[in-house]
């Protein structure tokens, strides 16, 4: 958990560096600042691939698993994507739950990741409002960052305890909390009357926004975690790939309806983002199907490798 937080956290650094040098790009790079910005994502995007395949670590898959320890011998798994490998993803319950909540969440996070800003420009006045919903919108989204690597953290104590059911409790708090903050955060207006009301919105407004985000991030390590937890080697790839496929297809749903709300009148669109929140909300809501099957799963997933570790070693005899 606290290593998936830790990746969580790059990728959303990365990703608000972007955000913030490529609008600096746009903005004042004249008219081809869009072409630079791009242009510029695709050689920095190229020079990390090539690095990463020059220098990057060859995994030993399996060899980590606490069931392997000082096994010295040759590990193989077949991993050949079939029906009867993907019917085994999906008869985990708890991984089935989390990636039906991939999906309701990829619905509102990809609709907020495209129209945050310009909604969060409404709440100003003044030629700066996209200057100052940006900068609103980064400082809050940086709530991710610690929230990330704090539950990851909570969550690998909790296992290490033998409190499996710590990781979705830790989880599915924070999101229901988080995502009540951020509805708060994106539907309370700015006041700015006088410079007292100004200080104070923009502290409301960061305070919501900021705890919002931290505590939504709470379950982004424990999630991979829980993966990891209750799938053989073989199947965690496909896992994986499964979660980058829902998040897709949520974004999709997301920023159709979002659109389709908003296309006739735009005054719609404070009630769109309380739509997609609404159901992230309810996603969230399948973290109790994980909660009762996470902990039984895990420990068949364990006593499997413990039975491939003991064949393993029969063989070697």
């Amino acid at each position: 958990g606290n290593k998936y937080g830790s990746m969580h956290l790059s990728l959303t650094l990365g990703s608000g560096l972007g955000i913030i040098l490529g609008g600096l790009l746009g903005r004042y790079g004249g008219p081809d600042g869009w072409r630079l910005a791009y242009g510029l994502a695709f050689i920095l995007g190229s020079l990390a691939l090539i690095n990463y395949s020059l220098k990057g670590m060859d995994p030993e898959r399996g060899r980590a698993e606490p069931e392997f320890e000082n096994f010295k011998g040759t590990i193989r798994y077949d991993y050949k994507l079939t029906f009867s490998s993907l019917k085994e993803i999906f008869n985990k319950k708890s991984v089935l739950a989390i990636l039906i909540y991939i999906l309701f969440s990829g619905i509102a996070s990809s609709a907020l990741g495209n129209w945050a800003i310009y909604y969060l420009s409404f709440k100003f006045s003044g030629p700066d409002a996209e200057v100052y919903a940006t900068t609103l919108y980064l400082l809050s989204g940086m709530g991710i960052l610690p929230g990330a690597i704090f539950g990851g953290k909570i969550g690998d104590k909790f296992y290490h305890s033998g409190k499996l059911r710590g990781r979705v409790i830790i989880s599915l708090l924070g999101l229901i909390s988080g995502i009540l903050l951020l509805l708060l955060f994106y539907l309370l207006p700015f006041a700015a009357s006088n410079i007292i009301e100004t200080v104070i919105s923009w502290i409301l407004l960061l305070a919501l926004g900021f705890s919002g985000y931290f505590l939504i991030s709470l379950s982004a390590g424990n999630i991979f975690a829980i993966y990891s937890e209750v799938c053989t080697p073989e199947l965690r790839g496909r896992v994986n790939g499964f979660n980058g496929i829902m998040v897709n297809i949520g974004g999709i749903i997301g920023n159709l309806l979002l659109s389709s709300m908003i296309e006739r009148d735009l005054s719609l669109l404070p009630l769109a983002i309380t739509v997609v929140l609404f159901f992230w909300l309810f996603g969230s809501l399948f973290w109790l199907i994980t909660y009762v099957y996470y902990p039984r799963e895990s420990k068949e997933c364990r006593e499997t490798l413990a039975e491939r570790r003991r064949e393993m070693d029969q063989k070697d005899r």
